[in-house]
């Protein structure tokens, strides 16, 4: 319920309402703050309800197997009666023609991948001293096959590559070079699948394969050869990434909860401005509540009709200490009439046929402030506390 109250003053009359919405500026800036922030949850429980969670993970999972093996083809000879040998066994080297090297590489994965490839053949002839085992003399590399590069959009990659080696020339050019130098040394020649494979789903490049993946080690400068497949067979898995879906099962409830949200932004930036205009940065009500809070004990709001012109005598003092010293001396209190809300008020004091007044307005204030130079009193000295 709201109370009226008129006050005549000599210039007009002032009908003042006891109106929450233009009296209390800063209870309305907490209100709102209030509802926007309960809006601010309701638009986030309705976002989060508009959503599916998938909580089981996919996984673009996939499986490597690599498989290595060679084959060794003789020269014409008295003895053998096939012209190759599988692998596994004793080799005479002075009967080996070539070395048939073979790798086999696949990729199969639960899904389609973009996946990248580059692959080649490598072979690397290494001298060994014999006194100091481990220690290398010399080494070489070759490239047994040209560099093949490749893209596909698949579950499944399949690589099988092979080449022949020519023992003999290899076997040749170790034995000068021990022969020339008078070493006793250890050769070998490693021959390599060099392999990278990337794998990509949504942009995301994942590596499944990099550098040497297989080898196998021939001696050289030997009678008698064991051929060692250093990882004959390869099986391993893995996956590309996790991911978890979000699925929006109610458009409506959606849309509604970007419009609440967009509404509560509105509330919490009008009542930002409403609080900045009516609390920061305004010098009237800045004043005003600081006399209202420093003399609370003595103010108190006006709850009769006053009319200025049923008094014979009429005091305006010219600050509000002497008001206060007044009120002191005749021990009555001072009554506030908010006049305008934000713009204008009374501080009246009623003794007999005398009427004691002084109005604050924020007209006043902001001309005082703008004259105001640096150093000068307090703007708010006509509320200063009365001497003792």
């Amino acid at each position: 319920m709201r109370k009226q109250i008129k006050y005549y003053s000599t210039d007009k009359v002032y009908s003042i309402k006891d109106d929450i919405i233009k009296s209390y500026p800063k209870a309305i800036c907490v209100f709102l703050f209030v509802v926007s922030s309960l809006l601010l949850i309701i638009a986030a429980l309705m976002f989060i309800g508009s959503f599916k969670i998938n909580t089981s993970v996919e996984k673009i999972s996939y499986g490597i197997n690599g498989r290595s093996d060679y084959t060794v083809y003789l020269k014409d000879n008295n003895y053998y009666e096939t012209k190759f040998l599988n692998s596994g066994m004793q080799y005479v080297a002075s009967l080996i023609e070539t070395i048939n090297t073979n790798f086999n590489y696949e990729v199969h994965a639960s899904g389609e991948l973009g996946l990248d490839y580059n692959y080649k053949i490598v072979g690397t002839l290494k001298v060994f001293d014999k006194e100091n085992v481990g220690k290398i003399l010399y080494t070489k590399s070759y490239d047994l096959t040209e560099s093949k590069t490749g893209t596909i959009n698949s579950n499944n990659l399949v690589i099988n590559t092979d080449v022949n080696l020519d023992y003999g020339l290899y076997n040749e050019y170790v034995g000068s070079y021990l022969s020339e130098y008078g070493l006793l040394a250890e050769a070998e020649m490693e021959v390599a699948l060099i392999l990278d494979v990337n794998g990509n789903v949504d942009n995301t490049d994942h590596k499944i394969a990099e550098g040497k993946v297989m080898t196998i080690t021939i001696p050289l400068s030997e009678q008698t050869i064991d051929i060692t497949i250093n990882n004959s067979s390869i099986s391993d898995s893995n996956h590309i990434f996790d991911t978890t879906k979000y699925t929006i099962t109610n458009t409506a409830v959606f849309i509604g909860s970007v419009c609440v949200l967009i509404f509560t932004l509105y509330l919490l930036v009008l009542s930002t401005n409403l609080t900045k205009k009516y609390i920061s940065d305004n010098i009237y009500n800045i004043t005003l509540n600081k006399i209202l809070k420093e003399y609370d004990r003595i103010i108190v709001n006006g709850n009769v009709t006053i009319d200025e012109s049923k008094f014979s005598n009429k005091v305006y003092v010219d600050s509000f200490e002497e008001l206060v010293d007044a009120s002191q001396a005749f021990n009555e209190p001072i009554l506030f009439y908010n006049a305008i809300p934000g713009e204008k008020c009374f501080f009246i004091i009623v003794k007999g046929d005398t009427l004691y007044k002084k109005r604050l307005t924020k007209a006043f204030l902001e001309k005082k402030l703008m004259a105001k130079e640096k150093g000068s009193k307090d703007l708010t000295e006509e509320i200063k506390k009365p001497k003792k």
